[in-house]
């Protein structure tokens, strides 16, 4: 069964390449399926020691594991170092993520992962020698899983999915049940949910870790709080304390949209007291940025990358992006400032928000009508808005207090037979 999976994959891969090579594919196609741009140095060169092999689908996977994966003490727990680091990713998202890798630290290998070409797998696998998988999310590629088991991971794989229905069905076909030493669990009411549904992995350790983004995030918020400057200020845009401040992160122009119309519910003088930044999710697409313009002619739109945790922090309101196209941007940024948040309702690529909105500090938009009620709500009763914010505080605290995800992590990699106590 495995074998007929990666077969049909490397034949969906050829064909991607020769629909390529004859007609073009747009640049978030093509980009993948370019990999020869660090082969040839790193197959040149030396072979390393064993490898651990640490991989994302894309640069928010990696950011997750980086605490782990770039701390020295965490990998010498874990019995490694960073010489014997091979980072992979498959999205051009992690592109320069992976080349920021190259330029600071020594690893064995930091690129994107081989295409489903038999050949090439073969040479990543006999040169860097991974022994050991940490894999992030869900992201399969089946030759390449196939004869990983086959050819190395003599320690087999450590996988850290995102929530219970990861890649269900075809993560099981692929992985065998000797290979899968240990599954990191994000979250704790998630533990049963997963050992019930890989029940078969019987030698398979179920571990609580917590969620190695957290620790990423809130170390950059300590940070954050020594600066004695803003970038916000640097751009003009510091929230007015005179106003009711909202800050839209990540934004496409359908969020853009509801937003526009939400706020021509609001008459002109509520409209006045209303602050708005945006900070689009790309921001070298100038369709995206000018498209965003348009629709909110009185915003300050921001064409900034990397600053959005930095941003989020004295606005009173966040409205996160994405929820009204393919799936909901970040939401722990702005939860972790404890700032009440606004989404649109397609949150299934953020476990975390169905729980803040649960606790009732995130709000799905139904309709724009709705929201403008709430925000001449905030506007009439300041007083609501604030036991929102003590509220969202409340639970941004309780957050910070589950930290610690990276050296569990970093204690399950390393335990050589993985007990009970493992993640603790």
């Amino acid at each position: 069964m495995k074998r007929w999976i990666a077969m049909a994959s490397e034949l969906a891969f050829k064909g991607l390449h020769a629909t390529e090579s004859l007609f073009g594919l747009p640049k978030s196609v093509s980009d993948p399926l370019h990999y020869r741009e660090t082969w040839d140095s790193v197959l040149s060169g030396p072979a390393p020691s064993p490898t651990l092999w640490i991989h994302g689908a894309s640069v928010g996977e990696l950011e997750d594991l980086a605490n782990f994966f770039l701390d020295q003490a965490s990998l010498e727990a874990a019995g490694y170092s960073v010489a014997s680091l091979v980072v992979t990713a498959s999205s051009p998202s992690a592109k320069p993520f992976l080349a920021k890798l190259r330029e600071r630290f020594p690893l064995a290998y930091a690129g994107a992962i081989p295409s489903e070409n038999p050949d090439q797998i073969r040479n990543f696998l006999e040169k860097l020698r991974p022994e050991l998988l940490v894999l992030s999310h869900s992201d399969l590629w089946p030759s390449l899983i196939h004869l990983a088991q086959e050819l190395a991971l003599q320690k087999g794989i450590v996988w850290m999915p995102a929530k219970p229905s990861s890649a269900e069905g075809l993560f099981e076909a692929l992985i065998r049940h000797d290979k899968l030493r240990a599954v990191g669990v994000r979250r704790a009411e998630d533990l049963e949910t997963l050992q019930k549904r890989l029940s078969e992995y019987t030698t398979t350790q179920f571990v609580w870790v917590g969620n190695p983004r957290l620790d990423r995030i809130i170390n950059r918020i300590n940070e954050q709080r020594t600066r004695d400057h803003h970038i916000l200020e640097e751009s003009r845009a510091r929230p007015d304390t005179l106003k009711l401040s909202l800050l839209m992160g990540s934004a496409w122009p359908e969020d853009a949209t509801v937003l526009a119309e939400t706020i021509g519910h609001l008459t002109s003088s509520e409209q006045e007291r209303i602050q708005i930044v945006v900070i689009p999710h790309v921001t070298d697409e100038m369709h995206v940025v000018a498209s965003i313009q348009h629709l909110l002619p009185k915003a300050r739109i921001l064409r900034l990358q990397g600053v959005l945790l930095e941003a989020y922090q004295d606005f009173d309101l966040a409205f996160v992006g994405g929820g009204f196209r393919t799936g909901l941007h970040s939401v722990l940024e702005p939860a972790l400032w404890g700032l009440p948040i606004f989404c649109g309702p397609q949150l299934r690529k953020q476990p975390e928000a169905q729980e803040l909105e649960d606790q009732g500090v995130l709000k799905t938009v139904v309709s724009t009508e709705e929201l403008a009620l709430t925000l001449r709500h905030y506007l009439d009763s300041p007083e609501t808005l604030e036991t929102l914010r003590t509220k969202s505080q409340a639970i941004a605290d309780q957050m910070k207090a589950s930290t610690g995800a990276s050296k569990r992590l970093s204690r399950l990699v390393g335990a050589s037979s993985l007990g009970s106590d493992a993640g603790q």
